[in-house]
């Protein structure tokens, strides 16, 4: 992974994790509507990283796919993608 993609998740991670703190917090007090509502920040959050991290694995396994010569190795980048796709879907 380029260290720019990973710098920029890095960055992304950390901004969820404020978030989640900041949740607790308003938990704690009794801000129940402002709860719900970091929660779904949170979450939109979450769901941008996890879109960035299935490109990147995508666009590397589809460069090791295409230009590795042997087969076997090709077949089971195959077999991690579609491992992937199983657990994001589920």
């Amino acid at each position: 992974m380029p260290i720019e993609n990973r710098a920029e998740l890095v960055y992304r991670f950390q901004s969820a994790l404020t978030q989640l703190h900041g949740i607790m917090n308003k938990l704690e007090t009794g801000q129940f509507a402002e709860t719900l509502l970091g929660l779904c920040l949170l979450q939109q959050a979450l769901t941008k990283i996890k879109v960035l991290l299935v490109k990147q694995q995508v666009e590397g396994s589809i460069q090791i796919i295409r230009y590795t010569r042997s087969e076997e190795m090709r077949l089971l980048e195959a077999a991690r993608l579609l491992e992937i796709y199983g657990a994001i879907v589920h």
